[in-house]
Parts: structure tokens; C-alpha cells; sequence
């Protein structure tokens, strides 16, 4: 063969080798129902919650700007409670604006001896309102209400003397399985210029 039928033979073979086709593409089904920001954190507040079942539907309700129903169930910690329904004041939020009012939510109740709340005091730590502890009723602001009302995250956690960044970091310190027991206490004096908001 000639050098220049070589040449057109070889370019008409890596044209056939080249040449796309149609793809082949199997049907897929993919169904998820909780991405993994989402189960990360419904694991980390499910004793909060009291539940994994309401955690998932808390986390839900905050992401999607939802009505959340929390129940006590008999897989809840405080099973003898009654349920309680509300719907976030403060919109939409995302995963670390999530992850940050339930740090304040359970921190705001642990203050006042509530280690395991029932969904009614749940939901006045997130929304306000009041709630009886063991030494009487008390009214709380709620986070989110906080929140919605023009404060940083900073600023509603100084309100409640606890440093956002101790919190914050209590908080994935949490989730990765370690657990921790203190945050750092604010200084008592506050800042003039209104530092310390976030986000």
C-alpha cells in the first residue's frame, strides 16, 4: 500500500474510533430523603429533640420554613409529654444557621437545669415562650425570635452569657462523637459598638 492510502486509512479508522455514539444510559433511581448535613445533625440533637424522629422533622422545619410538630412518643426522652406544633419565625435557614440556634436553644434550657425538654420547651427555646422549669415559670426570648428581631447570633449569645465561637465549636466537637460539657462564659461587659454579630 501506498504511503498516502497508510495515511487516509489510518485517518478513516481513528475517525470510526473517534466517532461518539449514542450513549447508552441505564435509568437511574435515586431516592434521598435526608441529605447528610441534614442526618448529621438530626443525630447530634436527637436527645434534644427527644427523638431522632424530631430532630429529623425540626431540621426539616428550619431548612424549609415549615410547620414542625415535635411528639413524645415512647422512643422520645420525656415520653409523658404532650406534642407541640410551631413554625419557625425566622424563615428559611441554612444548615450552620440551623446548627447554631439549636446550640443556643439547648444551651438557653441546660441554664436553667432543663437537660432533656419536653417539645413544649423545645419550641418556646427556639420561637419564645414559657416554659416551668423546677424552680417555676419562666419566659424565654427564643432564638429564633431574637433572631427575626434584628440580633446576630453573636449577640443573642452574649444576651445569654456564652461565647458563639465556644458554642460553635462545643457543637461540632459534638458531632464528632466527643462530648462536651461546658461552654466558656462571656465577659460581663458589653460592647458598645455592637460587635459580635454574625451572619
Amino acid at each position: 500500500m501506498s504511503p498516502q492510502k497508510n495515511l487516509i486509512a489510518l485517518a478513516a479508522a481513528s475517525v470510526a474510533v473517534t466517532t461518539p455514539t449514542a450513549p447508552v444510559v441505564a435509568p437511574t433511581t435515586t431516592t434521598q430523603t435526608t441529605t447528610t448535613p441534614a442526618r448529621k445533625l438530626a443525630t447530634q440533637y436527637s436527645q434534644f429533640a427527644g427523638s431522632q424522629k424530631n430532630a429529623e422533622a425540626l431540621i426539616a422545619g428550619l431548612r424549609d420554613d415549615t410547620s414542625v410538630t415535635l411528639v413524645a412518643g415512647a422512643d422520645s426522652t420525656n415520653p409523658a409529654a404532650p406534642s407541640a406544633t410551631f413554625t419557625p419565625v425566622t424563615g428559611k435557614l441554612g444548615y450552620g444557621n440551623i446548627n447554631i440556634a439549636l446550640a443556643l436553644a439547648k444551651e438557653d434550657l441546660a441554664k436553667r437545669g432543663i437537660a432533656n425538654p419536653t417539645p413544649e420547651q423545645v419550641a418556646a427555646a427556639l420561637n419564645g415562650g414559657t416554659v416551668t422549669t423546677k424552680t417555676g415559670s419562666v419566659t424565654l426570648n427564643g432564638v429564633l425570635a431574637q433572631r427575626q428581631s434584628g440580633m446576630g447570633w453573636g449577640q443573642i449569645a452574649n444576651a445569654m452569657g456564652v461565647k458563639l465561637g465556644s458554642l460553635v465549636s462545643a457543637s461540632k466537637t459534638s458531632k464528632a462523637g466527643v462530648k462536651t460539657t461546658h461552654v466558656a462564659m462571656a465577659n460581663s461587659t458589653p460592647k458598645a459598638n455592637g460587635a459580635g454579630k454574625s451572619g
